[in-house]
């Protein structure tokens, strides 16, 4: 689907923080096992929550859902 390159599609019915401007590419790196990688900044939206933003070069998401620091990784996929 091409899409224009000032927007991108919308999350789904009743997300307000959707639809948003187009940024740059972000590369997300999965990881068997381990967690997902993103290109930063990101911002990230748990639940209902407030979005939080995070200016890293490098963010690990934890894809295993047993993280104290979650929805960042603290390694705790290493020890299931």
């Amino acid at each position: 689907m091409a899409l224009a390159p000032e927007t991108v599609p919308d999350a789904g019915p009743g997300d307000e923080s959707f639809p948003r401007r187009a940024a740059e590419v972000r590369r997300v790196t999965c990881n068997r096992g381990g967690p997902v990688l993103v290109d930063g900044p990101i911002e990230v939206c748990v639940g209902d929550g407030p979005p939080e933003r995070i200016d890293r070069f490098r963010v690990a998401i934890c894809a295993c859902g047993q993280s104290g620091r979650y929805p960042l990784c603290d390694g705790t996929h290493r020890r299931l």
